[in-house]
């Protein structure tokens, strides 16, 4: 207990120990996320409680120490519930975890996908009704998705109601989605035209037009002769 202008108030840390020790896992970890997003705490200032605390007996310090251990420090949390809730539905059906807000592409930048696989190229949208409900959010999503099927990634969109009412779906989709994605690179047809992983949006990534146009009439001479 601390006071901030003469009225006391409990450290978010402590807060995250104390549901630790007295509400349903699962409820715990969704505060520490959402306190770590909102920077009212870290990884570090989590592990100096258990340090002052850890040895003390308190309740809720084993289930702190996991829940930080299967995070790490550098751990960044999810920007939604709806991101965080699909982390879990894939943990709880034994699926491997896909990687959060990452920049996607072929040969250009497209844009960065809610979830990607680490082996195939694959992604995952969550869609939620929102955020993605007025015509030209809809649009922006369409040409989007075009573009990233079109530099060679399987996408699959899944609604928040799905989230939220039937991850079963969201499991079956991932796992269809896996198992056709691994036959097409296996036959050879999987991989995104000229791969850059993560891609950081910026100019560097867009090749001028005009000078790969040069570059083809320069080739045609050469060409010609053979």
């Amino acid at each position: 207990m601390t006071e901030l202008r003469g009225i006391p108030v409990v450290r978010p840390e402590i807060v995250v120990l104390q549901l630790c020790g007295s509400a349903p896992r699962p409820r715990a970890a969704a505060v520490l996320d959402t306190f770590w997003r909102e920077r009212l705490t870290s990884g570090p200032a989590l592990r100096r409680v258990l340090a002052e605390l850890g040895g003390s007996g308190r309740n809720g310090v084993v289930v702190l120490r996991e829940l930080l251990d299967e995070r790490g420090d550098d751990y960044v949390p999810p920007q939604s519930g709806l991101e965080g809730r699909f982390e879990t539905i894939l943990r709880q059906a034994g699926e491997p975890p896909m990687r959060r807000q990452v920049d996607s592409g072929g040969e250009h930048w497209v844009g960065r996908v809610d979830f990607r696989d680490d082996r195939l190229p694959l992604v995952v949208e969550v869609q939620s009704e929102k955020h993605h409900s007025a015509l030209v959010d809809r649009q922006a999503d369409e040409l989007r998705l075009a573009a990233l099927r079109a530099a060679g990634f399987a996408v699959v969109e899944v609604t928040d109601w799905q989230i939220w009412h039937r991850p079963d779906q969201v499991v079956v989709a991932v796992q269809e989605a896996r198992r056709a994605t691994a036959r097409r690179v296996a036959a050879g047809a999987g991989a995104p035209r000229r791969p850059r992983p993560d891609l950081p949006g910026g100019p560097d990534l867009h090749r001028d037009d005009r000078a790969r146009q040069r570059d083809d009439r320069r080739l045609r001479p050469d060409q010609s002769r053979g």
